[in-house]
């Protein structure tokens, strides 16, 4: 589950110290062939090739690839894991069900969120103790969240607190908006942070190439369909920017998804109302309204009346819709050999897995010809630079 609020955004940018890495020359090209390390991957599985996996959904990842890897198969370590992130929306950025503290200054309390973040996947391994650094780059269009890097403390349900470094870089403005790319500055982070033992995966997500939310098309014969469910699920603001009303808020947030989630479960498994509940709440009624109006243009049924779906939809409804860029393939091409090549380019030695979450149920980022067409130049990327086994799609 998760939650995205608009003001915490802009709360944290406000309050959180941005740091940019002190400038680090040397040159970290990235060697063909599989990790061959003597210290923090020694002892794992040595692979001829690396695997390359391909899914639909990015929930995914971490179970059907990354958790066996580290338990069944001694391919991924079971700590210390950085992972290089490639993604363009903000919609999965902050479970709701867990708390986040920013380590701010030395001498400055901790702050507890809700509300900064990482993938619901990156959450689950972080933890269970795996994951020690994300460095997510975004492209332009995304918006709600700035460059910069925080500490994050993920504390799980059991009370284990494991920390985080999140690193959040812009890429991809020298094709969009006219500007030079820092490459620079994105080397000599990469040569600060990641060292060539370090074991990493690369993650990437199709829409940081070219996006669409699909969510505001679905159930176009209901009239303002996708407004009615933005009011279902609006987020109500904090009394103030305190952290403790902030607190509240996430509080108040999470039980508010947590029963919306309780009741669109049932509809979904039921094709009806709970009707067990002997004080019906507020958002039991919103949501028998909301029902009724869709029951008036659509029958209940998986094909028509999908409400799992329709929940996902709800719960990025906020101030940062899920963001829409068509991008030509001229760019993409640019995007795929002129930025991701790039990086690939700095890191100091090969990735141990690469995972590629092409979502097209969930957002159809271009035509289908498209999304093959990027999958093509990526495998033909990767191809170049190791030696990959690609050959393994998943659900898709």
């Amino acid at each position: 589950m998760y939650t995205s609020l608009s003001h915490d955004y802009q709360y944290l940018d406000a309050i959180c110290s941005n740091s940019t890495p002190n400038n680090a020359d040397g040159d970290c090209l990235a060697q063909n062939g599989v990790h061959d390390k003597d210290s923090k991957s020694s002892g794992l599985t040595k692979l001829e090739k690396i695997p390359f996996k391909f899914m639909d959904m990015h929930h995914d990842v971490y179970n059907l690839v990354i958790k066996p890897y580290i338990e069944e198969e001694n391919i991924l370590p079971k700590t210390g894991i950085t992972v290089i992130h490639f993604d363009g929306s903000i919609d999965n950025l902050a479970p709701e069900d867990m708390q986040l503290r920013l380590q701010l200054q030395p001498s400055t309390p901790g702050l507890l969120f809700d509300n900064i973040g990482i993938e619901y996947w990156l959450k689950n391994m972080a933890e269970d103790g795996y994951l020690k650094h994300v460095v997510w780059f975004k492209p332009p269009w995304t918006k709600g969240v700035n460059d910069g890097h925080r500490n994050v403390c993920v504390k799980s349900e059991s009370g284990s607190e494991h920390e985080v470094i999140l690193d959040i870089r812009t890429l991809g403005r020298s094709v969009f908006e006219d500007v030079e790319e820092d490459f620079q500055d994105f080397q000599s982070y990469i040569t600060e942070h990641l060292s060539a033992d370090d074991p990493y995966v690369i993650d990437l997500e199709l829409n940081f190439f070219s996006a669409d939310n699909t969510f505001t098309e679905d159930h176009d014969k209901c009239p303002e369909y996708y407004k009615k469910l933005y009011e279902l699920f609006k987020i109500k603001e904090p009394a103030s920017m305190s952290s403790v009303d902030i607190q509240v808020a996430a509080e108040e947030r999470k039980k508010q998804l947590n029963e919306l989630e309780e009741i669109f479960k049932y509809m979904h498994e039921n094709k009806a109302m709970p009707s067990n509940k002997c004080d019906y709440s507020e958002n039991y009624k919103k949501v028998s309204k909301f029902r009724e109006e869709l029951l008036k243009y659509y029958e209940d049924t998986d094909r028509e009346l999908h409400w799992q779906h329709i929940f996902d939809a709800g719960r990025v409804c906020n101030d940062y819709q899920l963001p829409v860029h068509y991008t030509e393939r001229s760019d993409i091409e640019k995007m795929v050999k002129d930025c991701v090549g790039k990086i690939l380019n700095m890191l100091p030695s090969p990735p141990l897995a690469v995972t590629v979450a092409i979502m097209y149920d969930y957002c159809r980022q271009s035509p289908e010809k498209d999304l093959d067409f990027i999958i093509e130049l990526l495998k033909d990327l990767f191809n170049s630079k190791y030696n990959m086994d690609c050959a393994n799609f998943i659900g898709y």
